[in-house]
Formats: C-alpha cells, sequence, structure tokens
C-alpha cells in the first residue's frame, strides 16, 4: 500500500475515534476561531498604521465604501444593472490601483493590508472548494492526537535508537 495511501487510513481512523468528542471537535473549533481573530487583529493594526503614515489613503477607503454603497443602491433601482456593475467595477478597479498606489508611495508593499492567512488554501476556514476539509485542519488534528497522547511528534522512528534500551542477553 502507497504510503500516502496508509497515512489517509491513519488519518480516516484517529478522525473516526476522535471525531465523536465533543471536546476534540471545539479545540479544533477554537483554533480555527483563533486563527480569524489573529487575521483580523493583524489587518486592523496595520490599517491604522498605514492611515496614521498616509491619511490620503483612510479618504481613498471611505471613498471606496461610498462608491460602493450608491453603486449596490443604484443596482436596486435601474433597469440596466449590467451597464451600472461595469461602470462600478471599473471604478472601484481604479481607486483599488491608486490604494495600492499610495500605500507603496508610503513605504508599504502593495499586498501590505492583505489578509494575512496562517493557511493559504482554506484561508483559515478549515474548508477547501468542494467542502472537503484542509490538510491544515488534518494537519490540526494529528497534532491535538498527538498532544492528548502524550507522544510527541519527535518521538518517531527515525529518532529511535536501540543503543539507550537496556537489552538483557541470556545465554542458551
Amino acid at each position: 500500500m502507497p504510503k500516502s495511501s496508509v497515512l489517509s487510513v491513519l488519518i480516516s481512523e484517529m478522525m473516526y475515534m476522535k471525531i465523536k468528542s465533543a471536546a476534540f471537535c471545539k479545540k479544533l473549533e477554537t483554533e480555527l476561531s483563533e486563527r480569524k481573530r489573529r487575521t483580523r487583529r493583524i489587518e486592523s493594526s496595520r490599517l491604522q498604521e498605514v492611515y496614521s503614515r498616509n491619511p490620503e489613503i483612510k479618504k481613498l477607503d471611505d471613498n471606496l465604501a461610498t462608491i460602493a454603497f450608491d453603486m449596490g443602491r443604484q443596482l436596486m433601482n435601474a433597469g440596466n444593472s449590467e451597464e451600472i456593475r461595469g461602470l462600478a467595477n471599473a471604478l472601484i478597479e481604479k481607486k483599488q490601483r491608486e490604494r495600492r498606489e499610495l500605500l507603496v508611495s508610503s513605504g508599504f508593499p502593495a499586498d501590505y493590508l492583505d489578509p494575512q492567512y496562517e493557511c493559504t488554501l482554506c484561508h483559515d476556514t478549515g474548508r477547501v472548494a468542494g467542502g472537503e476539509l484542509c490538510r491544515c485542519v488534518v494537519q490540526l488534528a494529528i497534532n491535538t492526537v498527538f498532544e492528548s497522547s502524550g507522544v510527541s511528534a519527535a518521538q518517531n522512528f527515525r529518532n529511535f535508537d536501540l543503543n539507550l534500551q537496556k537489552i538483557q542477553r541470556t545465554e542458551m
């Protein structure tokens, strides 16, 4: 059986045994929620830093929010929504380019205000396309199982040293 299949079966078995535990599920949910909170804190902190260094970016962000709100309202009232949607998207893209240019001219990377996810595959939701569990959640589950078992990840056969064992030999 290929190594990946063995690992998959092992993970499935661990998940089956542990998933029944509400505490186990709660721990996974808590970690994912904490990841989201950390991302929001970092984003908020960076936003304040950017606004304090360049107030024009704050004005631009406020302007973007107003444009988005106004365009949404017009879309609801308009008969030709495709035309308005196209204009809105073009205007918003232009303002976002301006924002990135202002960020760079203020000494920040262009993507400085983009969310800083711990997992770029699932964006810290725990799920990827198709509703599958993300591998970060599987790894989190494995780490949780290791923690609760009292066995550390460093304790494995790659690190096994038979010389550390006392072997009693009996003569026959």
